[in-house]
């Protein structure tokens, strides 16, 4: 199989309307309470570790950039990571599947780039993303953001879903449907160094 990296996206930290819960706590002194993910608690653990008067709790298992964004609008959480395209499209109500605008998405901050990657079979000729049109290819994993940010750069480029024999495929699954010919192309948001693209 071959790669490219054809684009990247700002991974960002969200912040909802309100940035920190526990009013009681605050009022008998206490340390305010920050409530995040597990995931986003994992990125995030050395900096708060620096931040004495913040006290960080794991709230939510979190997971993808949608599901992160959905427990932030919810108030579920105060902060989370997701993809600056996706929390974009959430604040301005064009996510195909939930229309109405993410209104209490406050700031961002971005925080480094996660690089997108289109994975191709070694006998499958594909030389630019136009080349994708009539091949049997995963757009991104079902509900994920790489799903959202290929969506629409394929719209920005002229290429409909007709023109594309597309599929929602688990990251997981992947490098295996490449392998085995199920499909001939896949695009893959991970970081640079992912064991995913490394394995394909």
């Amino acid at each position: 199989m071959t790669m490219r990296t054809f684009s990247a996206a700002g991974l960002v930290l969200c912040l909802a309307a309100s940035s920190c819960s526990g009013a009681a706590e605050t009022t008998t002194s206490a340390r305010p309470s920050l409530r995040l993910s597990r995931n986003t608690a994992n990125d995030l653990q050395a900096a708060l570790a620096r931040i004495p008067d913040i006290k960080a709790q794991v709230v939510t298992e979190g997971g993808s950039s949608i599901t992160s964004l959905l427990d932030l609008q919810n108030g579920k959480t105060d902060i989370s990571g997701t993809l600056a395209d996706v929390a974009y499209l959430a604040y301005a109500g064009q996510l195909e599947e939930m229309t109405e605008p993410f209104e209490q998405l406050r700031g961002m901050a971005v925080t480094g780039l996660n690089t997108m990657h289109l994975l191709v079979r070694s006998d499958t000729r594909v030389e630019t993303i136009r080349d994708l049109k009539g091949l049997r290819v995963s757009l991104g994993a079902p509900g994920s953001s790489t799903a959202h940010i290929t969506q629409r750069m394929l719209h920005d480029l002229g290429i409909t879903n007709a023109q594309t024999r597309a599929e929602r495929i688990p990251n997981a699954e992947i490098v295996s449907r490449l392998t085995k010919g199920d499909i001939e192309a896949a695009v893959s948001g991970f970081g640079v160094g992912s064991a995913t693209v490394i394995a394909a």
